[in-house]
């Protein structure tokens, strides 16, 4: 080729390549120096977006990680008070068996065992108020559920409780029914012959009657009176809503009405059924007793002599299932001439038919009913004053379903868990305790909608948006334990219990059975979340986590051994190029040879 000065292509050359060769050293330098693969976006724009989005997801694994570890620890500070309350009430059942020792225990004593049950129950409510995890109090209802009923109550429930559901309406459904029934187990009547079970079935009705033996008694009238088919018109703390109380007689007629929006307690009740009756019956004859228990009677005629047949009360409830509620099966008691059979349901009020009845309801004290009929009727009980027929009562069974959830086999009077069954995403959608009582079991397929308000405790426990998990607690203040236990002294809940008699001890430990199934059921629904929800979570989190980390790292992080083969290769290469470049330039030098 020709010699020329001007232009030295070679040495161009040369330099070009020495360029590239200073800058892969120094690529090489820096991800040494750095660790990094990738240190900028120009190294590998498509290795360096997937990166940036592991590490994202890396960091939000970790914090979902703290999030679950810190979950953790609520639900421990959870458990840890009720374990106490577990001791409570292991210790408070102690107490009751100590007072239901009849034959040893004196008032001291007894006084003595209620006064330490009275401090475990304000012990047990200062936990439910004052258990609290930063500021969050636990316990006290905050994070419950709350579930109402928006259509009417036609199938019997009487409480729902400790809901996992999510907020939005859901359907409980009662099918495949047996209604309650009662056998005559022994009849002392066998001279007469004549007592049988009525009602719908033949098989007496008996709504509300908790299973088991029954007592019927049947004696003799003192006098021309009528009662209520019930000694309580009411308990004492309940009250009713759109009730008319109508007073009928020779004297006319007068109606009270009570409004929904009226306080109508039974005070009031009570008050002015006395107003009107006074206006209707001279000397007071018809009026609401006060028993002196928290119970009210409604007697006429209280001087027992004869009350004409015209004479009726008519006490109308707003539909029949309030009706039953408080004792009456119908709503009308009515007063009539003669001597009449007095009839008494285990130890509910005493029933008063009038000559010539033949079928007929009596109720329990707690509202129960049974229906009898009596083939020939009694003008005179002479001849079986006293006597006691037995009947065996078998409560009502049905399969209650909640949503679309598998169907659970019921009997009366039972609480047990209901599942809602799962979502389009095959996710549990939740479960509902709930509880039916002996009363307005139906006779046919039914179902009511409810609502259920998610106050549940919520934790953040996946690193994208809405990957949470959800658990309730209820309160567990002493008046929310050891509901809805049928029992002889009225306890309503713990917070009532009295173990001063012996009846009030043996009551007692049938409500602290139940306190203790109450929070070791909410124990175990809390360990199986954390368990198997959180510490399953957990760990599948940091594996998670480790699997991206290493991911990540595949695509950002440089291999050392391999870039240090490459730094040394850049190195000789950049040394050649220099060394070549000297050469390169010296190239123009040979002209003066020609010149010369």
């Amino acid at each position: 080729m020709g010699l020329r000065i001007n232009t030295n292509l070679t040495a161009i050359t040369a330099h070009r390549n020495l360029t590239l060769a200073d800058a892969r050293l120094f690529r090489s330098v820096q991800r040494l120096s750095s660790g990094l693969r990738i240190n900028s976006a120009a190294d590998d724009p498509a290795g360096l977006a997937i990166s940036e989005q592991l590490r994202a997801q890396i960091a939000g694994l970790n914090a979902a990680i703290v999030n679950s570890e810190r979950s953790i620890n609520l639900v421990q500070t959870i458990e840890g008070a009720l374990n106490e309350v577990n001791s409570l009430l292991i210790s408070m059942r102690e107490l009751a068996l100590d007072a239901a020792n009849s034959g040893i225990n004196n008032a001291t004593s007894l006084a003595a065992d209620q006064a330490e049950i009275a401090n475990a129950i304000q012990t047990i409510t200062r936990i439910s108020d004052t258990t609290q995890f930063s500021i969050q109090t636990l316990l006290d209802g905050t994070f419950e559920n709350k579930v109402t009923l928006v259509s009417p109550n036609t199938i019997g429930l009487t409480n729902m409780e400790r809901s996992s559901l999510q907020k939005g309406t859901y359907t409980i459904s009662v099918s495949n029914i047996t209604p309650a029934s009662a056998t005559i187990t022994s009849d002392p009547f066998d001279l007469l012959d004549n007592v049988e079970l009525a009602g719908t079935d033949s098989d007496g009705d008996p709504n509300g009657l908790a299973p088991g033996s029954h007592s019927l008694v049947v004696s003799a009238a003192s006098g021309a009176f009528v009662t209520s088919s019930t000694a309580a018109i009411l308990d004492g703390s309940s009250t009713l809503t759109a009730t008319t109380i109508t007073i009928q007689s020779a004297a006319g007629t007068s109606m009270v009405t009570f409004e929904g929006d009226e306080e109508n307690t039974l005070a009031n009740i009570v008050a002015e059924i006395n107003d009107e009756a006074r206006d209707l019956v001279d000397n007071d004859q018809f009026v609401a007793i006060d028993n002196g228990d928290g119970t009210y009677t409604i007697v006429i005629d209280s001087n027992s002599t004869a009350v004409g047949a015209a004479q009726t009360i008519t006490v109308s409830f707003a539909s029949a299932a309030i009706a039953q509620e408080y004792g009456f099966a119908t709503a009308t008691v009515t007063a009539t001439n003669g001597e009449n059979v007095g009839v008494q349901l285990d130890d509910g009020a005493l029933l008063r038919l009038s000559a010539g009845t033949t079928e007929f309801v009596v109720h329990d004290a707690a509202g129960g009913s049974l229906t009898l009929t009596f083939e020939v009727a009694f003008t005179s009980q002479n001849l079986i004053d006293g006597e006691t027929l037995n009947v065996e009562v078998a409560s009502a069974t049905f399969d209650a379903q909640l949503g679309s959830g598998p169907k659970v086999a019921f009997e009366a009077g039972t609480t047990k868990t209901l599942s809602a069954g799962e979502n389009s995403d095959g996710n549990l959608i939740g479960t509902l305790d709930v509880s039916f009582g002996f009363f307005n079991v139906p006779a046919t397929d039914s179902t009511v909608t409810i609502s259920v308000e998610d106050n549940s405790l919520q934790f953040q426990v996946g690193p994208n948006p809405n990957q949470t998990v959800n658990i309730s607690a209820q309160d567990i203040s002493a008046d929310k334990l050891g509901l809805a236990i049928v029992n002889d002294s009225n306890f309503r809940s713990l917070a009532d219990i009295d173990v001063t008699t012996v009846q009030g001890a043996n009551d007692a430990i049938l409500l602290i059975d139940k306190a203790i199934d109450d929070i070791t059921r909410l124990r175990a629904k809390l360990g199986a979340f954390q368990q198997q929800t959180l510490e399953t979570n957990l760990r599948s989190l940091r594996i998670a986590g480790e699997n991206l980390a290493a991911s990540e790292s595949t695509i950002r992080d440089v291999d050392i051994s391999a870039e240090i083969t490459e730094f040394t290769r850049n190195q000789i290469l950049l040394s050649a190029g220099v060394s070549v470049l000297a050469q390169a330039n010296a190239i123009p030098q040979t002209v003066l040879q020609l010149l010369g």
